[in-house]
């Protein structure tokens, strides 16, 4: 589920810079920081993983009763998008600006407005601040050189497989 929500925001914004940008090529890969082959112009890269601990057991009130369904899975996912090292300086600021500028302008993704992967309900996207130190650990963790950045949360909803886990008489 991860692999195909990186995978997903990846391909969504690299069909961005193909229809904005009318390119045959691929701007964007989805691949470790420190890759000597990058295939793109910016770099996304997953830095961490957390359980979003605000999503519990869901509740629903029907009648008479309560129906428990099982708990949301929600994920929270940091990432950066990075301006690939070989990639001109002048060049690197003008596309990663345009990725700045997708995630402005689409920050969630649902089955209303595209096919989701499979088992995902819905992707946001929202701009993280990364201060100076924060960023000289993380590039430093990363085993990278610095190189022009942005960092994003994405929290993402795993469908519930699991369904309703009980129907519960509300106590009157």
């Amino acid at each position: 589920m991860i692999a195909n929500a990186l995978t997903f925001v990846t391909k969504q914004l690299n069909n961005h810079f193909k229809n904005t940008l009318e390119l045959d090529h691929t701007m964007v890969a989805l691949s470790r920081l420190t890759n000597p082959n990058i295939d793109g112009k910016l770099v996304l890269t997953l830095v961490d993983i957390a359980e979003d601990p605000i999503k519990a057991n869901h509740i629903e009130r029907i009648g008479q009763n309560d129906l428990v369904a099982a708990p949301i899975l929600s994920l929270n996912l940091d990432f950066l998008i990075a301006v690939a090292p070989r990639t001109p300086y002048v060049e690197g600021m003008k596309i990663l600006s345009q990725a700045i500028v997708f995630f402005k302008e689409h920050p969630v993704f649902n089955a209303a407005q595209t096919k989701m992967p499979e088992g995902i309900d819905r992707i946001r996207c929202e701009m993280r601040h990364l201060d100076t130190d924060t960023k000289n650990t993380l590039w430093q963790s990363l085993g990278a050189n610095y190189q022009p950045s942005v960092g994003y949360k994405m929290r993402l909803v795993i469908q519930n497989e699991d369904g309703i886990k009980a129907v519960v008489p509300r106590i009157s």
